[in-house]
């Protein structure tokens, strides 16, 4: 398998979210054909992660940008998001599914969940989410 690395940057705009989303996950699957409930994951982690710099990290601001990496070799998929934003604490080990009357705090939960390893670092200037799933048949 050849290794691919999408590396993209635009607007943090909700509405462009699925779109790139899409395109994204569209270039898996030519690279990944027999592999479509991984894709759909990878889609959604996407998805949640995304929209967690939007409305978390930028608080609504579309003028600010976002940009996200994925790579893909034999081994594994990785995606890097990163934000501009003030960051927050994260701990992979105390993250649980919100009570079903809270309005947020699903997606990391869902992200947790469907990847087999995430990290969050926060410093001065850029703070990324790493998701990884290993690519094991």
């Amino acid at each position: 398998m050849e290794a691919l690395k999408i590396d993209v940057l635009f607007l943090g705009k909700l509405e462009n979210i699925r779109k790139i989303s899409i395109g994204t996950c569209d270039l898996l699957r030519n690279m990944l054909p027999d592999r479509e409930e991984l894709i759909q994951d990878i889609e959604l982690c996407l998805i949640e992660g995304l929209s967690n710099v939007v409305i978390h990290a930028y608080k609504g601001n579309s003028n600010k940008k976002i940009r996200f990496q994925v790579f893909v070799n034999g081994i594994q998929l990785a995606i890097k998001i990163f934000d501009s934003g003030p960051g927050f604490e994260f701990d992979i080990n105390k993250i649980t599914l919100p009570e079903s009357h809270e309005s947020c705090g699903r997606g990391l939960f869902i992200i947790s969940q469907l990847m087999d390893r995430v990290e969050y670092k926060m410093n001065r200037q850029v703070n990324y989410l790493r998701m990884v799933k290993y690519l094991k048949e």
